[in-house]
């Protein structure tokens, strides 16, 4: 799909379709331009693209790569400029902490 110029690009990496179709469908209605993955290595091959995305929405446990591994390899590689919100129905500290060092 290509985005309009004019919109803020997010990048959202959700293999479950339901959940990516809502929260997709929510971005839009707000003038969000969206691009929906199902899995993390597909994730990573949209941002090594030219089309630098303004927000990363990230699921946690997804096939081929894990989100934290698709914001962890993105931080080395790209830096910190961009923002990442990691989804998850993941709890515990340790998960937590995981996520905040990606």
């Amino acid at each position: 799909m290509r985005m309009d110029m004019d919109k803020k690009k997010i990048l959202l990496a959700e293999d479950e379709q339901n959940i990516s179709n809502f929260v997709s469908r929510g971005l839009q209605d707000f003038s969000y331009a969206v691009t929906a993955v199902a899995d993390g290595l597909a994730a990573w091959k949209e941002l090594e693209t030219e089309n630098p995305f303004d927000l990363l929405l990230l699921d946690i446990r997804m096939p081929q790569m894990s989100g934290l591994e698709v914001c962890e390899r993105f931080r080395k590689k790209y830096g910190y400029q961009t923002p990442v919100i990691l989804l998850t129905a993941l709890r515990t500290t340790d998960d937590i902490v995981m996520g905040l060092q990606a």
